[in-house]
């Protein structure tokens, strides 16, 4: 078995630190051979096994994700046409390769979202999967079919209006409208995908849940590389600290 890993890289809210500890973590837990590939929009200074790409220039200026949603295409991604995707903002754990063997195979799987928040928006941009590429264009048809209507323009404008029928997010709000009532293949918490907000945070606990195989630190200000973070958790500082980056990140 051979996996490819993809990830995205522009903006300032991460570093090349988080790209080099992502690689590390998978290096260090998968006991099968894989490759890692950045979508970026600049040069990153990490190891050279890294494989790097130049993001394309869609929608460069926009805030949340809706900058990746090229990714949907076929044709962009014709190069790389079966991945697991995965956010910079995550702790890999020794479980994470039974998950990547679980869904591999599929044709595509979703990452529940489970966001109480957001009962009706049931899928997170945080991670996905891809074996049939013609199978998840659906995500970018249903992008440019709603671009299409001046009403969802500036895409701030589509963001609230996809608020306005229950579904949060930018690419994550289309997978909720383009598979609503719709029985597609999906990965969560059942399956050791940890969120630092729900099942950490909001909770008020310490430590990891049992059975976690990633902890997904997705949203603004909860980066795992920050000091107080690894000064708060014993457990992101020792990960860090595992990985070659000291108590409190880089």
């Amino acid at each position: 078995m051979k996996v490819n890993f993809l990830t995205f890289f522009w903006g300032k809210k991460y570093t090349d630190g988080h790209v080099e500890i992502l690689f590390r973590a998978l290096t260090e837990y998968c006991d099968f051979n894989f490759d890692f590939h950045v979508i970026t929009d600049r040069l990153l200074e990490v190891d050279p096994d890294i494989h790097q790409y130049e993001l394309w220039n869609d929608y460069a200026k926009e805030k949340k994700c809706w900058r990746r949603t090229r990714v949907f295409e076929s044709e962009t991604m014709s190069f790389l046409p079966h991945y697991f995707a995965l956010d910079l903002d995550i702790l890999i754990l020794p479980g994470f390769p039974e998950l990547v063997r679980k869904v591999y195979d599929n044709d595509f799987t979703l990452c529940l979202a489970e966001n109480p928040a957001w009962p009706d928006s049931p899928y997170s941009g945080t991670m996905w999967q891809v074996g049939d590429l013609g199978k998840i264009e659906v995500i970018w048809d249903e992008f440019n079919r709603l671009i299409k209507e001046p009403r969802n323009l500036p895409l701030k404008q589509l963001s609230q209006n996809l608020k306005k029928k229950g579904f949060d997010g930018s690419d994550s709000a289309v997978m909720g409208l383009c598979f609503k009532g719709k029985t597609v293949p999906v990965m969560g918490s059942r399956d050791g995908i940890i969120s630092y907000i729900f099942h950490i945070k909001n909770t008020g606990r310490l430590d990891l849940p049992d059975g976690a195989r990633v902890v997904l630190f997705h949203g603004q200000g909860n980066d795992f590389m920050r000091k107080d973070m690894a000064t708060k958790y014993g457990f992101v500082n020792e990960y860090l600290n595992k990985f070659k980056y000291g108590k409190g990140g880089m």
